[in-house]
């Protein structure tokens, strides 16, 4: 006879546009394994387009938001679900929304029993509870009985004004393999065999928040050496954009210095490809899968501490900057130690140990069937 399959609606975060919420949301609608654990049924937030159009309010957005309500409403009714997971924004007008829908499964849980799981992919919780009291009451309200799903141990702060949630799990993000074993060795043979100039990329959203101006700072001090610096992202307001391009100008910097604009795919895969070591002096970040994409292709990382990071990146596949003050020295010192085949080893045995697709599915399922 065959095991009645738990009943699960999926409420989450898919692409476009690109971030570490929706990708993940990505993985979950498209994991076999995940679907065959649970009768599922999934609902796609869909408010934003573009990153630059986050946290904004607009007619489209409100249209949106009404229509998420009473999709999740009737799923509810039809679909009757015994556990939810859903993928909340932590602060902002986005909050405001996931706290009214919220009252929807809190009004049918009256009737039966409901699990919820709020997974959190951004930081931000402990600023937006602090700043207000009824933001920390409504916060708390929104949490009551939930269960929390955070990215790392080192996040758990985030929670220190909350009271109300029933449990906390601790999940790190997962990605998929973009290169099979022999395409390892061919980029490592390629890469470290007398290269004639060292590649170091930076590849995230192209805001200061990420830090590309620390990185800017970086090609203007190595500017007589032979490192190329690439960086590659979308903008997400004019005024970084303006300021990218007067630096580079200002510091006669464009032979140094190629901006690659958005990538993905084929793209994507040559830029890490051919890079040597990887830069992210973030100054705001939870657990970046930029850095986990960089060590699935054996690419070294000299990262800021902020959030996970320090979790993701240790000894043997780079080096963090325990003050973001501190990032040009630190990389200064230890770059040249990461430019061998060894470390490259190291650096994707440490991304399939912890963070392949597979083993992000298996801890996926074992919390929500708890």
């Amino acid at each position: 006879m065959e095991h009645k399959k738990t009943k699960a609606l999926f409420i989450l975060h898919a692409t476009p546009p690109m971030h570490g919420a929706a990708i993940v949301g990505d993985i979950i609608f498209n994991s076999e394994k995940i679907k065959a654990s649970f009768d599922s049924k999934f609902i796609f937030i869909n408010s934003s387009d573009l990153i630059s159009d986050i946290g904004k309010v607009s007619l489209k957005k409100i249209s949106s938001s009404i229509k998420l309500f009473l999709k999740v409403f009737f799923s509810l009714l039809t679909h009757q679900p015994e556990k939810i997971y859903f993928t909340p924004s932590p602060s902002g007008i986005a909050f405001y929304r996931d706290f009214l829908i919220s009252f929807l499964w809190k009004f049918f849980s009256v009737f039966r029993n409901i699990e919820i799981f709020y997974h959190y992919h951004a930081r931000g919780i402990e600023k937006f509870t602090s700043s207000s009291k009824i933001k920390n009451i409504a916060t708390n309200f929104f949490m009551k009985r939930a269960n929390i799903i955070l990215l790392d141990p080192l996040l758990k702060n985030e929670l220190k004004d909350i009271k109300t949630y029933k449990k906390i799990f601790f999940l790190q993000n997962g990605i998929s393999d973009q290169i099979s074993e022999e395409e390892f060795k061919d980029i490592c043979q390629l890469k470290y065999t007398d290269p004639k100039r060292i590649n170091i990329l930076f590849l995230s959203h192209m805001m200061k928040s990420k830090g590309f101006d620390i990185v800017l700072e970086l090609a203007k001090k190595f500017k007589n050496e032979d490192l190329h610096f690439h960086f590659a992202g979308n903008w997400k307001n004019k005024d970084d954009e303006t300021f990218f391009y007067e630096f580079i100008e200002k510091n006669t910097l464009s032979s140094s210095i190629t901006y690659h604009g958005f990538v993905d795919g084929n793209k994507k895969k040559l830029l890490f490809s051919e890079s040597h070591i990887l830069a992210y002096p973030s100054r705001e970040d939870a657990f970046p899968l930029t850095i986990l994409e960089s060590l699935s292709f054996g690419l070294p990382v000299i990262a800021s501490s902020v959030g996970a990071i320090p979790s993701i990146v240790n000894e043997k596949c780079g080096k963090i900057a325990h003050n973001i003050n501190d990032f040009q020295d630190c990389f200064s010192l230890f770059y040249k130690d990461f430019l061998n085949t060894s470390s490259a080893i190291s650096c994707r045995n440490e991304f399939q140990k912890q963070y392949s697709i597979n083993t992000f599915e298996s801890r996926f399922i074992s919390i929500l069937k708890n």
